[in-house]
């Protein structure tokens, strides 16, 4: 004998009912009641950067964004966008940068610490009106991810220097270092290589719209 049962449909997207042959009440219940996950759609501009955190004297406080998250040496996982980046350390100082963290790079912050007049510890984070990245590049606001920024186009930078593993500043944020691959926002933009016991190299970066990878390549000159 072949059963006939009318299952309502308990589910936000309809209220119909669907007509089930020949199937066992408590099966066709089960079936409606197991959870369908949806599929997670991952992005490149979502891959968490990580970063190298080095200090000379080692052991400084980490802060990004205000929060401390470690002391140096160490690796850690920062989410792609802009960030705030302090190194702090008794006695010493207080090292600060912006930071633009690209997905999926493995870049390495370096800071020399310099002693404070006073040793009075720490300095204190900055308050909660001072303006981050108040003069920063366009494209990426404070505190905005890649990800949100997905909807500008961004140019791929190609960065070469010889000697290699100086650091890239583009409008004074750092963005990794050579060689490396970034992604920078169109428009106007100042381009600075620095690495220790050379000159800086700076160079002005147009990047229009549409246009393909830009390469650097930049040969660094001792300092005397």
């Amino acid at each position: 004998m072949r059963l006939h049962y009318t299952i309502p449909l308990i589910s936000p997207e309809t209220a119909r009912h669907a007509t089930w042959s020949g199937l066992c009440p408590a099966l066709v219940m089960f079936v409606l009641s197991t959870p369908v996950s949806a599929p997670q759609v991952h992005s490149e501009f979502d891959e968490p950067a990580r970063v190298d955190f080095k200090s000379n004297p080692p052991g400084a406080e980490i802060v990004i964004d205000d929060l401390v998250v470690g002391s140096t040496p160490s690796a850690l996982q920062v989410d792609p966008g802009r960030h705030r980046i302090q190194l702090r350390m008794r006695g010493y100082n207080s090292w600060t940068r912006l930071m633009v963290a690209q997905p999926g790079s493995f870049p390495t912050i370096r800071a020399t610490l310099t002693r404070s007049v006073t040793s009075a510890g720490p300095t204190a984070p900055p308050s909660a009106t001072t303006p981050i990245g108040a003069a920063t590049s366009p494209g990426i606001a404070p505190g905005q991810s890649a990800a949100m920024a997905a909807n500008l186009e961004l140019i791929k930078v190609e960065c070469f220097s010889d000697p290699s593993a100086a650091d890239v500043l583009i409008d004074g944020e750092f963005y990794g270092n050579t060689p490396s691959l970034l992604r920078v926002p169109v428009g106007k933009h100042q381009l600075e290589l620095q690495l220790s016991g050379y000159k800086t190299y700076a160079l002005p970066l147009i990047l229009q719209m549409g246009s393909g990878i830009r390469t650097i390549r930049a040969p660094l000159e001792q300092k005397e």
